[in-house]
Protein backbone atom coordinates (compact mmCIF):
# COMPACT_ATOMS: atom_id res chain seq x y z
CA UNK A 1 0.00 0.00 0.00
CA UNK A 2 2.91 2.34 0.64
CA UNK A 3 3.94 2.06 -2.99
CA UNK A 4 0.43 2.69 -4.32
CA UNK A 5 -0.73 5.52 -2.03
CA UNK A 6 2.65 7.23 -1.49
CA UNK A 7 1.62 8.17 2.07
CA UNK A 8 4.75 7.08 3.94
CA UNK A 9 6.12 10.64 4.25
CA UNK A 10 2.79 11.86 5.67
CA UNK A 11 2.65 8.92 8.09
CA UNK A 12 6.27 9.51 9.09
CA UNK A 13 5.55 13.18 9.77
CA UNK A 14 2.46 12.27 11.82
CA UNK A 15 4.42 9.76 13.90
CA UNK A 16 7.28 12.19 14.47
CA UNK A 17 4.85 14.89 15.66
CA UNK A 18 2.89 12.61 18.00
CA UNK A 19 5.45 10.20 19.44
CA UNK A 20 8.31 10.54 21.89
CA UNK A 21 10.88 9.33 19.34
CA UNK A 22 11.38 10.02 15.64
CA UNK A 23 11.29 7.53 12.81
CA UNK A 24 13.60 7.90 9.84
CA UNK A 25 14.79 6.20 6.67
CA UNK A 26 15.24 2.77 8.30
CA UNK A 27 11.57 2.84 9.37
CA UNK A 28 10.49 3.78 5.82
CA UNK A 29 12.52 0.92 4.36
CA UNK A 30 11.13 -1.54 6.91
CA UNK A 31 7.51 -0.49 6.34
CA UNK A 32 7.74 0.15 2.59
CA UNK A 33 9.88 -2.78 1.47
CA UNK A 34 10.83 -5.31 4.14
CA UNK A 35 7.38 -5.84 5.69
CA UNK A 36 5.56 -6.36 2.34
CA UNK A 37 8.22 -8.83 1.15
CA UNK A 38 8.13 -10.86 4.38
CA UNK A 39 4.33 -10.82 4.62
CA UNK A 40 3.97 -11.72 0.93
CA UNK A 41 6.36 -14.65 1.33
CA UNK A 42 4.49 -15.89 4.41
CA UNK A 43 1.14 -15.58 2.62
CA UNK A 44 2.29 -17.50 -0.46
CA UNK A 45 3.96 -20.32 1.48
CA UNK A 46 0.97 -20.68 3.80
CA UNK A 47 -1.51 -20.76 0.89
CA UNK A 48 0.57 -23.41 -0.88
CA UNK A 49 0.66 -25.58 2.24
CA UNK A 50 -3.09 -25.15 2.87
CA UNK A 51 -4.06 -25.98 -0.71
CA UNK A 52 -1.71 -28.94 -1.20
CA UNK A 53 -2.69 -30.85 1.96
CA UNK A 54 -6.37 -31.37 2.93
CA UNK A 55 -7.32 -30.47 6.49
CA UNK A 56 -7.89 -33.49 8.79
CA UNK A 57 -9.12 -35.76 6.03
CA UNK A 58 -12.15 -33.66 5.05
CA UNK A 59 -13.24 -33.99 1.42
CA UNK A 60 -12.01 -31.30 -0.98
CA UNK A 61 -15.53 -30.09 -1.83
CA UNK A 62 -16.28 -29.52 1.87
CA UNK A 63 -13.12 -27.47 2.34
CA UNK A 64 -13.84 -25.50 -0.83
CA UNK A 65 -17.38 -24.60 0.20
CA UNK A 66 -17.05 -24.07 3.95
CA UNK A 67 -13.40 -23.05 4.05
CA UNK A 68 -12.43 -20.99 1.02
CA UNK A 69 -16.04 -20.10 0.30
CA UNK A 70 -16.32 -18.56 3.75
CA UNK A 71 -13.10 -16.60 3.20
CA UNK A 72 -14.49 -15.13 -0.02
CA UNK A 73 -17.89 -14.47 1.58
CA UNK A 74 -16.29 -12.60 4.49
CA UNK A 75 -14.26 -10.38 2.17
CA UNK A 76 -17.41 -9.52 0.21
CA UNK A 77 -19.36 -8.93 3.43
CA UNK A 78 -16.63 -6.65 4.78
CA UNK A 79 -16.70 -4.61 1.58
CA UNK A 80 -20.49 -4.30 1.68
CA UNK A 81 -20.45 -3.30 5.36
CA UNK A 82 -17.89 -0.59 4.62
CA UNK A 83 -20.42 1.00 2.26
CA UNK A 84 -23.02 1.48 5.03
CA UNK A 85 -23.19 5.02 6.46
CA UNK A 86 -22.05 5.67 10.02
CA UNK A 87 -24.68 6.03 12.70
CA UNK A 88 -25.40 9.52 14.02
CA UNK A 89 -24.66 8.19 17.51
CA UNK A 90 -21.12 7.18 16.57
CA UNK A 91 -18.30 8.81 18.51
CA UNK A 92 -15.71 8.02 15.83
CA UNK A 93 -15.43 11.69 14.87
CA UNK A 94 -14.96 12.88 18.47
CA UNK A 95 -11.21 12.29 18.19
CA UNK A 96 -9.39 15.64 18.53
CA UNK A 97 -7.05 14.64 15.70
CA UNK A 98 -10.01 14.39 13.29
CA UNK A 99 -10.17 18.17 12.79
CA UNK A 100 -6.39 18.29 12.32
CA UNK A 101 -6.69 15.58 9.69
CA UNK A 102 -9.37 17.53 7.81
CA UNK A 103 -7.24 20.68 7.80
CA UNK A 104 -4.00 18.87 6.88
CA UNK A 105 -5.62 17.03 3.98
CA UNK A 106 -7.53 20.16 2.80
CA UNK A 107 -10.97 18.61 3.20
CA UNK A 108 -14.04 20.74 3.71
CA UNK A 109 -15.01 21.11 7.38
CA UNK A 110 -17.30 18.51 8.86
CA UNK A 111 -20.61 20.15 9.85
CA UNK A 112 -21.31 17.39 12.39
CA UNK A 113 -18.18 18.07 14.44
CA UNK A 114 -17.78 21.80 13.93
CA UNK A 115 -14.32 21.46 12.41
CA UNK A 116 -12.39 24.67 11.82
CA UNK A 117 -13.19 26.32 8.51
CA UNK A 118 -10.31 26.16 6.06
CA UNK A 119 -9.46 29.61 4.77
CA UNK A 120 -8.81 29.63 1.05
CA UNK A 121 -5.95 31.69 -0.38
CA UNK A 122 -8.25 33.85 -2.52
CA UNK A 123 -10.36 34.95 0.48
CA UNK A 124 -9.84 38.33 2.11
CA UNK A 125 -7.21 38.26 4.84
CA UNK A 126 -5.76 34.91 3.83
CA UNK A 127 -2.11 34.35 4.57
CA UNK A 128 -0.15 32.68 1.80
Amino acid sequence: MAWVLHKLPALQEHLNRRSSFTVGMIWKIAIGALAPIVLGYLLVTELISKISEPYSGYPAWFLAVFGWGMVIALVILAFLLSLLPWSGRSHAKDDPEYDDFLVDEHYDPDPETGAVQIQKADEKGAVA
